[in-house]
């Protein structure tokens, strides 16, 4: 599947994009951390609009130390992501580090655990997923950093051994050198991809233009 990443700042701003993206991709990803403002009744209009034209959607409020934007306390990130999830999305991306509470208390949406590393790709990433284990989890992100090839090729051989076993894991590297992740992820088993439509959403290296 692919989908369109975008960040706002409001809806009014981002209708031209989510139309497009509703018309020609499989979803959309709304970074609402990177939203300067929305409403319920905005949310559920998109939740609306995806399902009649069987679309999927994915909301996401990441932490500043997780690379988003949300600035409050931890408690309060839980908070708004119970309280998003209660919209029904078709996903939720979740930091894998929240608590174990928030991940069995969030019933109303696909719940995808996700990690990011800024600086590197770790050698042993498949402890790093079994550490992202957690209950309620439908799927795990892995989000890296390549600093050469080997680390792009190594996320790949990672994703194509866990779809084997039926796993549905997002394997993805950021920067140039993390680039043939996202080009090619989806023929090695990647369970989604994600692009731009424009600069202004380019949340991490390496994101590609639809």
């Amino acid at each position: 599947m692919e989908f369109i990443v975008i960040t706002g700042p409001t809806f009014f701003d981002a209708e031209s994009k989510i139309a497009k993206a509703l018309e020609s991709f499989d979803g959309i990803e709304l970074r609402l951390d990177m939203f300067r403002s929305y409403t319920k009744a905005e949310l559920e209009e998109i939740v609306a609009r995806c399902q009649e034209k069987g679309k999927k959607v994915i909301f996401t409020l990441r932490s500043q130390k997780g690379g988003g934007a949300f600035s409050k306390s931890y408690a309060q990130l839980e908070e708004k992501i119970f309280e998003i999830s209660l919209l029904s999305p078709t996903y939720l991306d979740v930091e894998s580090s929240l608590s174990a509470d928030l991940f069995q208390n969030l019933s109303h949406a696909k719940v995808i655990a996700s990690f990011h590393d800024f600086e590197k790709t770790p050698i042993r990433l498949e402890e790093i997923l079994t550490l992202m284990q957690k209950k309620n989890a439908y799927g795990y992100k892995l989000c890296t950093t390549a600093l050469d090839e080997s680390d792009a090729f190594r996320m790949l051989s990672l994703v194509h051994k866990k779809s084997k076993e039926g796993m549905n894991l997002i394997g993805l590297c950021m920067g140039e050198k993390g680039k043939v992740t996202r080009e090619d992820g989806l023929k090695v088993g990647n369970y989604l991809n994600y692009r731009i439509l424009s600069s202004r959403d380019k949340v991490a290296g390496g994101l590609i233009f639809a």
